[in-house]
């Protein structure tokens, strides 16, 4: 199983799947509002999914993507302060 994260100006999404046959199969996926939120408090409730997913039994992911627009420092793991994003300056997200 691996893990997606979707960071948008107006959703989030988590999203688990696993490669099948040269494809992804989507086990599932969650989706909740960025609007109003700090970049704090979404990955915070990144992190509570993520618990959840994970302690709802299964393995542990084999690997965690993460999709934002940009700009981004990709080789840093930074979000670099995309338009969409307010507030979202220089946000290591790998950390």
């Amino acid at each position: 199983m691996n893990i997606g994260l979707d960071i948008g100006g107006t959703k989030c999404a988590v999203s688990t799947g696993r490669s099948v046959d040269g494809g992804i199969e989507i086990l599932s996926r969650e989706e909740f509002p960025t609007k109003g939120l700090t970049w704090r408090e979404v990955l915070e409730e990144f992190a509570v999914r993520i618990e959840r997913i994970l302690a709802a039994g299964g393995e542990e992911p084999g690997a965690i993507g993460i999709s934002c627009g940009g700009p981004l420092d990709e080789e840093n793991g930074i979000i670099l302060s995309p338009p969409n994003l307010p507030g979202w300056a220089e946000v290591h997200i790998t950390q």
